[in-house]
């Protein structure tokens, strides 16, 4: 698969940063899970690679190839719901 630069898909991102964020803590407040397993759980959710991941509060960076991105749109829309 072709990796595009990671900068393209800055805009998705943050446009469901805040979504993704509201998730975490709602999952780390359920589940009582360390910021390891969410990790871990996420790049279970989001079908996704994540490269920088430090604490709840720093802005998560996916490499999402091509083909994920409209996976990854309706993810953001399913979780929404909840």
């Amino acid at each position: 698969m072709h990796r595009k630069p990671i900068l393209m898909y800055r805009k998705l991102i943050l446009m469901h940063k805040k979504l993704i964020l509201k998730y975490i803590k709602a999952y780390l407040k359920y589940s009582k899970m360390s910021l390891r397993y969410t990790k871990a759980y996420l790049k279970f959710i989001f079908n996704a690679k994540i490269i920088y991941f430090s604490s709840i509060k720093t802005v998560l960076v996916y490499r999402i190839s091509e083909n994920r991105i409209n996976q990854f749109k309706t993810t953001a829309e399913l979780l929404s719901k909840y």
